[in-house]
């Protein structure tokens, strides 16, 4: 049983970085691309150690799913989760994919960006799969992967931006957005779940295959951008 629930939790992470990586025209060393997702996998521990830490010595933190509370709601969804999560992966991206000397076409962010987001829901999926069982696998599959995919692209989309910057104002701005934009985007998306109420949910679906789409047409317009990257 564990062997399915293995696969079933993989199946996705394989699928969604096959479609990322048969994207680029010229392949990214492989080398690089497996430490960009041992950085995700790490960045997974390490986001599930600090909340560990927090909960033990801060037991306050800690939410109570029957009795609402928007306001630890909020701190959680966008503090202990979105915060943290995004902020391991964009720390991943920024000092191994951004700087690497490999970065010389637009695609090839957006290459590093995704493979750290599949290999932060890698570690993530497994957990949670093997936790919940096959249900979760299911529902995970289609709004959880994706959705950290999907922060990964705007993340490398926005450095992609940075990168082309011909100011150190612009430069400053669009690597804020870099990690600004798909933590609000997370955290919304983790607040929204929490609430449990069927129009909310509904609204977060909508919220996130909206974003989908923005995902995938951004990837569309990165891959038309022909020009070499300045290192």
């Amino acid at each position: 049983m564990k062997i399915v629930l293995f696969i079933l939790a993989i199946i996705p992470i394989l699928i969604l970085g096959l479609y990322i990586y048969n994207k680029d025209v010229e392949k990214e060393p492989k080398i690089l691309l497996l430490k960009l997702f041992s950085s995700g996998i790490i960045s997974s521990l390490l986001v599930f150690l600090v909340s560990y830490l927090l909960f033990e010595f801060f037991p306050n933190f800690r939410i109570n799913l029957y009795d609402f509370n928007s306001i630890k709601y909020f701190i959680y969804s966008f503090i202990l989760v979105a915060f943290l999560e995004e902020g391991c992966k964009w720390l991943s991206t920024r000092f191994i994919g951004y700087n690497s000397k490999y970065f010389d076409e637009a695609y090839d962010i957006i290459v590093y960006s995704s493979f750290v987001a599949l290999g932060f829901a890698f570690l993530e999926n497994i957990m949670y799969v093997f936790n919940y069982g096959i249900s979760a696998a299911i529902l995970r599959a289609i709004i959880s992967v994706p959705g950290h995919l999907s922060f990964g692209i705007m993340m490398g989309y926005y450095m992609l931006l940075a990168k082309l910057s011909k100011t150190k104002t612009n430069h400053r701005k669009y690597m804020i957005y870099s990690f600004i934009f798909p933590m609000l985007i997370h955290g919304s998306y983790d607040f929204l779940l929490l609430f449990k109420n069927t129009y909310i949910l509904i609204a977060m679906l909508t919220l996130l295959f909206v974003f989908y789409i923005f995902s995938y047409l951004k990837i569309k317009r990165v891959i038309k951008i022909k020009k070499k990257i300045p290192n």
